[in-house]
């Protein structure tokens, strides 16, 4: 019984310490230092239709994003009804709250999702590791402690998958529709450490 119980621990210690990388990658030789996504780098104001389900809970609107400079965004969520619920202007280092409504005015859900608007909005990351795949070209660029993997697409030459994670797991997932080299039809980002989904649609004025 002492052996099975030693040999479970060692083998949940080796669980533990096990690296994240996604599934079928092979490392590869680094061409280039960094990564650019091109997503929302336009000129013109983006808008999409928006839902966010957070522990049960779902608020909808529509979310307008302007790029102010190469490192700077305005987004604002307003309701069906054009009742603004959020607006922010996310620098490079910063968020600057405008305005957020009562119901989330929670410095846990801001910090996220200023740390989900960085994940699509962010246009050069220093690259720290390429991968490929049958398929895919993947980049791996460190932010802070955890890691992005952008998923590029061989056939299209465009991102449609980014990750986040930790040194071990996985954490958030956005999947990207991709309409323009600037512009993403639909956006989903999931979280799997907490209860949160976001899903951007693009909005068409009928």
């Amino acid at each position: 019984m002492m052996r099975f119980f030693l040999i479970s621990l060692l083998f949940v210690g080796f669980s533990a310490c096990k690296t994240y990388y996604p599934a079928g990658v092979i490392r590869t030789e680094i061409s280039d230092s960094t990564y650019q996504n091109t997503y929302f780098s336009g000129d013109s104001a983006y808008l999409y239709k928006t839902q966010v389900d957070v522990y049960g809970n779902q608020l909808s609107g529509v979310l307008v994003i302007k790029k102010i400079d190469d490192n700077t965004h305005r987004v604002a969520l307003t309701s069906a009804f054009g009742n603004t619920l959020l607006d922010v202007i996310i620098a490079e280092n910063e968020m600057k709250v405008k305005y957020v409504m009562d119901d989330l005015n929670r410095k846990f859900l801001l910090k996220t999702l200023e740390a989900d608007f960085r994940m699509i909005l962010t246009q050069h990351h220093l690259i720290q590791e390429k991968f490929v795949t049958g398929q895919d070209t993947v980049y791996k660029s460190k932010i802070k402690k955890e890691f992005y993997y952008f998923f590029n697409s061989n056939k299209t030459n465009q991102l449609y998958q980014i990750s986040l994670a930790s040194k071990s797991k996985e954490k958030v997932k956005v999947n990207i529709t991709p309409k323009s080299r600037t512009f993403a039809e639909n956006i989903v980002i999931q979280h799997y450490n907490i209860k949160l989904r976001i899903e951007l649609s693009e909005y068409r004025i009928e």
